[in-house]
């Protein structure tokens, strides 16, 4: 291959069973091609979008400043809410997401993977009296995209575009927030019938570790609620298109929205785009704080859960010898202040360093461990901390018995003042870090008016971390590192 890659003769790679079949000179077509001139691209400018305006630019209520992170809350008399940040990563370029109504939560009783089929429907559907041609050859050659997605709370559209086309871009999220054809969508993807559901399968049916996972772990933690359950491919193909507008009609039209924008543009410019678009929707519920009213369910601590997947690396001679994943949580109970949760976070690191050590250096693993404090607002507030552990099949016994020895050790004995400050100079470099990164602040401000812990989270997540003393680790550490308490799940290859 090196040879005929540096040869100036044309070379042709075809796949063997290609190859195999092919009559006569294979470069023939080529070369025939080569001889006919071919007449440049006629420069065409780029159409404007036919989109009606939605209303009047929409007024402003209410302006507020965060002037401790940048970040200002606009509020506008049609009830819809923009948190902004302006952050320079990429000149002029911006990221912006749109959230409404309830997500998967809002699932009806028996419509399993309606949220899926929904998101497959929108990508395929487009805007009544905008012909699919005009929309691709009008959005062509910009950063200019949208996606439709649900998470467990809300609703959401995803774009990213530049600030020359800001207005375009955002009255085209504005459409399809409120005109999408999923008629069409649904007629478009069934006219693929046995390649859409090969594709289907291969999403939802995947039995890789990292699906396996998101499948399975947090419904297990959420005390199975039947909504967080990951549907098969025959549910998700089962719905029809009349079947999921009437399922998003109230959260498309009415629901509170907040649309959250991030990047290189100013606060007075951004302000006057989203008047014109999303501003001057109809009036909608406002943005209101408010607190889950989901249960989750308190699950069986000191249980241990095996699951299987499907490992792509067989290099072990034996099953026993094969990668499995251990995950080992503490539950934490609802939701507790930005200040606890941050504390928590520098004992998760504590933990992990001290994990590290006894596992992987003194034990000879050669896996590494994690630990994370997560929370989930939506979910009535389910925190947790966990552990996640690689190692072999053989080895998970003695490992999970690891984990559970070192936590007792911390929760009995404590941590010392060298651990606390080896562990929060780092995290405090991520969060430095983190600040400057888009993605951070479209998901800490995303859902802020619903959610304002996360605003406070946000504002004051520096000053929390320094305010962790030894005496509050300690504390935590013996209040949620109860080896007792854990709950197990134990992801094995399949033999």
């Amino acid at each position: 291959f090196r040879e005929a890659w540096d040869a100036e003769d044309v070379c042709l790679f075809l796949p063997q069973d290609y190859a195999l079949r092919l009559d006569g000179d294979p470069l023939a077509p080529l070369e025939r091609g080569w001889a006919e001139a071919v007449p440049a691209p006629e420069d065409k400018p780029r159409p404007e979008l036919a989109l009606d305006p939605a209303g009047p630019p929409g007024t402003v209520a209410s302006r507020e400043s965060y002037d401790s992170i940048r970040v200002t809350v606009v509020t506008y008399e049609n009830g819809v809410r923009l948190n902004f940040k302006q952050l320079q990563t990429v000149a002029g370029v911006y990221d912006v997401r749109v959230s409404f109504g309830e997500g998967t939560l809002s699932t009806p009783p028996g419509q399993r993977g309606i949220g899926e089929w929904a998101r497959h429907l929108f990508g395929a559907g487009g805007i009544p009296g905008v012909p699919s041609t005009e929309l691709r050859r009008a959005t062509a050659g910009s950063v200019m995209s949208c996606t439709f997605d649900r998470d467990r709370g809300s609703f959401h559209l995803h774009g990213r575009s530049t600030v020359d086309v800001m207005e375009r871009h955002l009255a085209l999220m504005g459409a399809r927030l409120t005109r999408t054809d999923w008629k069409e969508g649904d007629r478009i993807l069934r006219l693929q019938s046995e390649g859409l559901k090969s594709v289907v399968r291969s999403i939802y049916e995947r039995r890789e570790l990292q699906d396996v996972l998101a499948r399975t772990l947090l419904p297990a933690l959420a005390g199975g609620d039947e909504r967080l359950v990951a549907p098969t491919a025959e549910e998700v193909l089962g719905h029809s298109a009349e079947a999921v507008e009437d399922w998003l009609r109230p959260a498309l039209h009415d629901a509170p929205l907040e649309v959250t924008l991030v990047g290189d543009v100013s606060l007075e410019y951004a302000e006057s785009i989203v008047a014109k678009t999303f501003g001057a929707l109809p009036r909608r519920q406002a943005v209101r704080a408010e607190t889950s009213d989901f249960q989750p369910g308190d699950g069986a601590t000191g249980a241990v859960e095996v699951i299987g997947f499907k490992s792509g690396d067989r290099s072990g001679a034996e099953h026993g010898d094969l990668a499995a994943r251990l995950i080992q949580v503490f539950p934490l109970g609802p939701a507790c202040p930005p200040a606890e949760e941050r504390k928590l976070d520098v004992l998760a690191g504590i933990l992990e360093n001290r994990l590290n050590r006894g596992i992987r250096e003194e034990q000879g693993e050669t896996y590494g461990c994690s630990v994370l404090v997560t929370t989930h607002e939506e979910l009535g507030g389910l925190s947790y901390l966990k552990v996640s552990t690689g190692c072999k099949v053989s080895r998970l016994d003695a490992v999970a018995a690891s984990v559970r020895e070192i936590a007792g050790e911390l929760a009995a004995r404590g941590a010392s003042e060298d651990e606390r400050k080896r562990t929060l100079r780092p995290q405090m470099r991520m969060q430095e870090g983190q600040e400057g990164d888009p993605g951070y602040w479209l998901e800490v401000l995303d859902l802020s008016g619903r959610f304002p812990r996360k605003l406070d989270f946000a504002t004051s997540s520096r000053s929390y971390l320094k305010a962790a003393t030894l005496a509050d680790l300690n504390a935590l550490a013996r209040r949620h590192l109860d080896p007792d308490r854990l709950r197990e799940f134990r992801y094995i290859p399949d033999e």
